[in-house]
């Protein structure tokens, strides 16, 4: 991966274990990994891990979808602080909120799933959608990306065996054939399915 790392970032670190884990807290970093695809239907998986006990610790595990170089992008923020996974667009740097749930981070695994579709926005947790948004102000194609986020304040350094780590990304192009999107109806894409929470 080419790491686009914020001046104060320094170098994301590879586990033993394969995964990667931030620098040092009061870290962050927004790292665009997938080349330009062709359409702006696309899905961008996050497979994490909590390592350790959160509680106290302001950390995020961050999902970008559609992001350019202007400030305009999706994303997603899964966040140890308020125990929530929030979506919000941003149009020239400025975010809005569209949707935000309860996430218990437990130590373990956990996933969380950007889905962007020409009429909708959802983000599934655990496998299972938790946000519906149709607001589609952020329409352009971009990139996949993913980001970490830990707090200055935090007491626990990261390590290998501390705070969220990422196992893998997938950026998945969705392709339509005739009427239906990976077997999914092209209208209404997604449907409100699970906690259809929007701002």
């Amino acid at each position: 991966l080419a790491y686009n790392t914020a001046p104060d970032a320094g170098t994301p670190v590879t586990t033993g274990a394969g995964r990667i884990r931030p620098y040092v807290h009061g870290y962050s970093i927004k790292d665009a990994i997938s080349a330009v695809t062709t359409t702006n239907e696309y899905d961008v998986l996050v497979n994490f891990r909590v390592m350790s006990d959160l509680t106290g610790q302001g950390q995020y595990i961050i999902v970008y979808g559609r992001l350019d170089l202007s400030g305009n992008y999706l994303v997603v923020y899964v966040s140890s602080t308020f125990g929530s996974a929030a979506l919000y667009a941003s149009v020239g740097g400025v975010e809005t909120l569209l949707g935000q749930v309860p996430m218990t981070l437990g130590i373990g695994d956990h996933s969380v799933r950007l889905k962007m579709r020409v009429d909708a926005i959802g983000v599934d947790l655990e496998g299972v959608q938790q946000i519906y948004s149709e607001d589609i102000t952020v329409s352009g194609i971009g990139r996949g990306g993913f980001g970490f986020y830990s707090n200055l304040g935090n007491t626990v350094p990261s390590s290998d065996t501390t705070g969220m780590q990422i196992d893998d990304v997938t950026v998945t192009q969705m392709v339509r054939t005739g009427v239906t999107l990976s077997g999914v109806s092209a209208t209404g894409s997604l449907g409100a399915v699970g906690k259809a929470v929007t701002a």
